[in-house]
């Protein structure tokens, strides 16, 4: 669609903080399609977002990670129409590089002297990894819960912890972690979907942002940054 079109204004966008490297790149490109509608956006837990919404907070486009948070915004009333998924994520265990505690599955967490973390349950990546490990049949005592993914990350780049797990982009390009991958019977895979918000300031470039998370060049862009495309 041609820059003439755009509505005019910022497009307010909610979006997790696994998206927090992406977006930017994302949004630069949609920025020189669109001129007209530069994008700003708001990072943050996806369950807190939806709270936030229903409690009034503005907001053009929502951006989730795992379908319960879409579901309870679309179920709320506070979209649109029907969300869209862009890209999904996987889990993996996080170790500092070198894995001095010689950790290859989610059994190993569990084990007598590992110092693990995992994400709070409030968050998209404590909740899948709870449900991660219990598929594995692992308890696991954390020695801390995290906001988030890259918080894991960091803590186990800093030497705080023997493990974690984590979204797979968020280890991404670090190299004091190492990734160990999750076999699919234990993955719970994080869908990642988009949609206009009702009562949008800026409907029109919401609608378009949404449609160009979708085009060929955003998705290989976010290939590249190790998400997994629908």
């Amino acid at each position: 669609m041609s820059a003439a079109s755009a509505a005019p204004g910022s497009i307010v966008v909610l979006a997790p903080g696994t998206l927090a490297t992406a977006l930017p790149l994302v949004d630069k490109a949609f920025l020189k399609a669109h001129p007209e509608s530069p994008v700003s956006p708001n990072f943050g837990h996806s369950p807190a977002q939806v709270i936030q919404l229903k409690q009034g907070s503005p907001g053009d486009a929502f951006l989730a990670v795992g379908v319960e948070s879409m579901t309870q915004a679309k179920n709320a009333g506070l979209l649109a129409g029907d969300p869209t998924v862009f890209a999904h994520n996987r889990l993996e265990i996080v170790v500092p590089a070198g894995n001095s505690k010689k950790i290859t599955s989610l059994a190993d967490l569990g084990k007598p002297g590992v110092t693990t973390i995992l994400g709070d349950e409030s968050t998209p990546v404590g909740m899948y990894a709870k449900q991660a490990l219990a598929k594995a049949g692992v308890t696991v005592k954390p020695a801390s819960k995290e906001e988030g993914s890259p918080s894991v990350v960091q803590r186990v780049a800093t030497g705080n912890a023997d493990a974690g797990i984590a979204f797979a982009t968020d280890l991404k390009g670090n190299s004091k972690v190492t990734g160990i991958d999750i076999p699919d019977a234990e993955q719970m895979p994080a869908a990642y979907s988009a949609a206009v918000l009702k009562g949008a300031k800026h409907a029109q470039a919401a609608r378009e942002f949404v449609s160009f998370l979708t085009t060929p060049s955003v998705q290989n862009q976010l290939r590249q940054l190790g998400f997994l495309i629908p």
